[in-house]
C-alpha cells in the first residue's frame, strides 16, 4: 500500500513547509526589526528636538540666572510622554535645576543628549552652561511587545492556513495521481488488468501519467500482437512439419551446435535402424556413427572414424554434394545448406533411379563411342581404298580429255571424259571430306602448331576460287586491319576452312555479287578470319541445318549447285580442334558472314611467318 510516510509528497513538504516557516519567521522579524528601527529613530529625533529647544530656550534664564524663569521652561518637556529628566548646569558645571518625570519609576534611559547652552550677545556668543535631556523606552517597548504579540498571532495563522493550503494542493497535484499510478501498477503487477489513470496534467507528473498511460496501451497492443505472433508462430510450425514431412527428399535442420532441430519423417527411413537416435537434439556426429554401427553405409567398414570424419567435413561444407550409397543398394545425395543463424538443413535425395538411368546411359555411351569409332576406321579404310581406283579414274580420264596421247575420234568422247573428270573430282572430295570428319571423330586429328602468315594465306585462297569468281563476274577482295599478328595452328587445316568458307560464298552468290575475305582481331583480342558475302542469305533454322553433316537447303539454288553438306560441320570441327568457334551473321536476301574465331592465345605479335609443307598429311 501507499506509505505516506515515504511518499514524495511528504518528502517535499518537508522541505517545504521548514522554507515557509523560516520565510514567515524572517518576514516577521525583518519586519519588527524596522519597526523598532523606525521607533528608536523617532525617539532619538524628538530627544534632539527637545534639547535644541530647551538649550534655546535656557540661554536668558541662565545668563541672569533666573531660576524661576527656568522651571516653567523645563516643565515643557512633561509634555514628552517619553521625558525622563532634564538636567540644567553653569558654565562651572554646577546643577543650576533639574527635573524628574513624574510616576516614572525606577526605569533605565534609553537615550539622553546633552547641549550647550550659548548666550548671544551684540557682538558675541558665550556658552554659559548646559542641559541634559533623557528620554525612556518604556512606552516604545510595550508598543513593540503589543505588536510583537499580534504579529506572532498573524504569523501562525497566516503559516498554518499556508500550511494546509500547501498540502491540500500538495494532495491534489501530487498525492491523489501519485496513489492513482501507484494502485494502476499495482493492478498491473497483480493482475492482467491494466487500467489507466484518469489525471491530466500540463507538468512533469502529467508527462509521466500520460506516458505510463501511452505505455500501458503499448504494452496492452505489444501483448496481443505477440499473441497473434505466437499463434500464427505455432500455425507457421504445423504447416512447416506438414510441408517438411510431405517432402519426397530426407530434410533436416540443425542448430550452430549441430544438434537435430527438424527433420521429416523420409530423413529418418533413410537409415531405418538408428530411428531411436534421430531425436530432436540428437548431435550429428551420434546420428552417423549410429548408422555406422547399424551398417547402414557399406564404405565404413574398417575405418569406421575415418567415415565419420569425412561425414562431419562434407556436413561442413555447404552448397557441395556427397553421394552415399546405402547397405541396401539405394544410393543418396546428400546436400548441406547453411543458415543465417549459423545452423545447417540437410537435404537427402534418393538418386538410385538416376543412378540407375546414369550407368544405362554410360553404357550406352560407350557402346556408341566404340560404335562411332569402329564406323570412323571402316570409313578411313573404305577411303582409302577408293581413293586408290579413283584415283586412277581421274588419271586416265584427265589425258583422255586433254588428249596427251592422242586426238579422240569423237566430241562425244571427250565430253564423256570431262564428264567422268568432273564426277570423280567431286567424289574425291567427298572422300576426303569423309575421311577428315572421320580422323577428327576418331581422335585422329592433333593440330599441328605452324606460324601462318596471314596476309599470304588470304592471298592464297582468293587466287586458288579467283577463276570461279571471275566465271560468275563476282567482285572478290580481301580486308586486313594493321598490326594484324601472326596465328599459330594448323596451317592445313586453316586453309581448308578457310577454302571451305570462300568456295560456299561464291557457289551461292548470284552472278555480279560481291564475296569479301577478311582478317581483324576483336574487342576480345580473338583473331576472327571472316568471309562475307552478298549472297541469299539463311534463315537461323537454315543455320541449324546446315552446321549439321550432310545437311542441305531445300531450295532450288541450293540443290542445283554441287556440294557434300560436309564443308561447314568439318571446318566447325577444324575450329572446335584449335580451342575456337565458327559463328554464322546471316540476313535472308542480303547476305551471309561466317567468322571463324581463334582464342587470344593462339596469338602472337612478334614471330615472322616462315614457309610451310602445305601437302596433304593424311
Amino acid at each position: 500500500m501507499f506509505n505516506l510516510i515515504n511518499s514524495i509528497r511528504a518528502k517535499l513538504l518537508s522541505v517545504v513547509l521548514p522554507l515557509i516557516a523560516i520565510s514567515m519567521i524572517s518576514l516577521f522579524a525583518l519586519l519588527e526589526y524596522a519597526g523598532i528601527t523606525s521607533a528608536q529613530e523617532n525617539l532619538q529625533q524628538r530627544l534632539v528636538q527637545n534639547t535644541k529647544v530647551q538649550a534655546l530656550a535656557l540661554a536668558s534664564p541662565l545668563w541672569n540666572y533666573d531660576i524661576r524663569a527656568i522651571s516653567p521652561i523645563l516643565l515643557a518637556l512633561e509634555q514628552d510622554p517619553d521625558f525622563l529628566y532634564v538636567t540644567v548646569r553653569d558654565f562651572t558645571g554646577e546643577e543650576v535645576a533639574s527635573l524628574r518625570a513624574s510616576g516614572v519609576g525606577d526605569v533605565p534611559v534609553s537615550v539622553s543628549k546633552t547641549l550647550p547652552i550659548v548666550y548671544s550677545a551684540s557682538d558675541h556668543e558665550e556658552i554659559i552652561g548646559s542641559v541634559t535631556v533623557a528620554l525612556h523606552g518604556e512606552r516604545m517597548r510595550q508598543e513593540v511587545f503589543s505588536r510583537l504579540q499580534r504579529n506572532a498571532l498573524i504569523l501562525i495563522i497566516l503559516t498554518a492556513v499556508i500550511v494546509a493550503a500547501t498540502v491540500i494542493a500538495t494532495e491534489r497535484t501530487i498525492g491523489y495521481p501519485l496513489r492513482e499510478l501507484m494502485n494502476s501498477i499495482e493492478l498491473v503487477k497483480n493482475s492482467d488488468i491494466r487500467t489507466p489513470v484518469e489525471w491530466t496534467s500540463t507538468d512533469e507528473l502529467g508527462e509521466v501519467v500520460k506516458a505510463y498511460n501511452e505505455m500501458l496501451k503499448l504494452q496492452a497492443n505489444a501483448e496481443n500482437a505477440m499473441r497473434e505472433s505466437e499463434e500464427r508462430a505455432r500455425e507457421s510450425e504445423a504447416r512447416l512439419r506438414d510441408a517438411v514431412n510431405s517432402m519426397s527428399d530426407g530434410f533436416a535442420l540443425f542448430d550452430e551446435n549441430d544438434r537435430l532441430v527438424l527433420y521429416n519423417k523420409k530423413f529418418v527411413s533413410l537409415t531405418p535402424r538408428v530411428a531411436q537416435v534421430v531425436q530432436e537434439g540428437a548431435y550429428f556426429e551420434d546420428i552417423v556413427r549410429a548408422g555406422v554401427a547399424a551398417n547402414h553405409f557399406p564404405g565404413a567398414e574398417g575405418r569406421e572414424d575415418v567415415f565419420v570424419a569425412e561425414q562431419l567435413e562434407a556436413h561442413r561444407k555447404y552448397n557441395e554434394q556427397k553421394v552415399l550409397r546405402l547397405d541396401d543398394g539405394r544410393w543418396i545425395l546428400c546436400t548441406e545448406h547453411g543458415t543465417s543463424a549459423g545452423g545447417t538443413v540437410a537435404v537427402r535425395t534418393d538418386i538410385t533411379e538416376l543412378k540407375k538411368r546414369e550407368m544405362e546411359l554410360q553404357m550406352a555411351k560407350e557402346d556408341a563411342d566404340a560404335a562411332n569409332q569402329a564406323k570412323s576406321r571402316f570409313l578411313a579404310n573404305m577411303s582409302h581404298e577408293l581413293r586408290t581406283p579413283l584415283n586412277a579414274i581421274l588419271g586416265f580420264s584427265d589425258i583422255i580429255r586433254m588428249e596427251m596421247l592422242g586426238q579422240v575420234g569423237r566430241v562425244k568422247y571427250k565430253e564423256y571424259a570431262d564428264d567422268i573428270f568432273t564426277s570423280g573430282s567431286h567424289l574425291l572430295d567427298l572422300i576426303n571430306d569423309i575421311l577428315d570428319v572421320s580422323k577428327i571423330e576418331a581422335g585422329a586429328f592433333t593440330p599441328r602448331d605452324d606460324i601462318i602468315d596471314l596476309p599470304a594465306l588470304l592471298s592464297d585462297c582468293t587466287r586458288f576460287v579467283e577463276y570461279r569468281a571471275r566465271n560468275k563476274r563476282i567482285e572478290l577482295g580481301k580486308a586486313l586491319t594493321n598490326g594484324i599478328p601472326v596465328l599459330r595452328a594448323d596451317k592445313r587445316a586453316v586453309k581448308q576452312v578457310l577454302l571451305n568458307l570462300v568456295t560456299n560464298a561464291i557457289k551461292f552468290t548470284p552472278e555480279e555479287g560481291k564475296v569479301v575475305v577478311g582478317a581483324q582481331v576483336n574487342e576480345a583480342q580473338e583473331l576472327e578470319l571472316y568471309v562475307s558475302d552478298t549472297g541469299l542469305g539463311m534463315s537461323g533454322t537454315d543455320i541449324e541445318t546446315v552446321m549439321q553433316p550432310f545437311g542441305r537447303l531445300d531450295s532450288p539454288w541450293t540443290q542445283s549447285e554441287e556440294g557434300t553438306g560436309l564443308g561447314l560441320p568439318l571446318s566447325d570441327m577444324l575450329m572446335d580442334a584449335h580451342g575456337g568457334k565458327l559463328k554464322i551473321d546471316s540476313i535472308p536476301g542480303k547476305g551471309t558472314t561466317v567468322f571463324a574465331i581463334f582464342p587470344k592465345d593462339r596469338l602472337n605479335y612478334d614471330e615472322q611467318p616462315v614457309v610451310q609443307d602445305d601437302r596433304d598429311r593424311a
